[in-house]
């Protein structure tokens, strides 16, 4: 499979498992499933852009953190712009031929 390819289909995952789990709160099970899909990724500079979205689903999921400062909605935006950069790492790697 190809670098793009593989990028785009992780992006559609960790879509999915974000709009499945749309709730703030305690989530262990969406939590574990969006680290190992991004512990998992190749390459490296993929793992990059998703920093943003592993931290902020730490937050989001878990006891009352979602609740402080900047907030469930700015976590959950923050979430899908890590998606949206991993979707642009997707497109540089057509761009590239990968």
């Amino acid at each position: 499979m190809k670098t793009s390819e593989h990028l785009r289909a992780v992006a559609a995952e960790l879509t999915a498992i974000i709009e499945r789990n749309r709730t703030p709160g305690t989530n262990p099970s969406a939590r574990y499933n969006i680290v190992r899909i991004c512990v998992l990724l190749q390459p490296a500079s993929a793992r990059e852009c998703v920093l943003p979205l592993l931290l902020a689903a730490d937050r989001y999921y878990s006891h009352r953190k979602h609740q402080y400062a900047p907030g469930p909605e700015q976590l959950y935006a923050d979430m899908c712009s890590g998606i949206a950069l991993l979707s642009a790492e997707a497109s540089l790697a057509e761009r590239n031929g990968d």
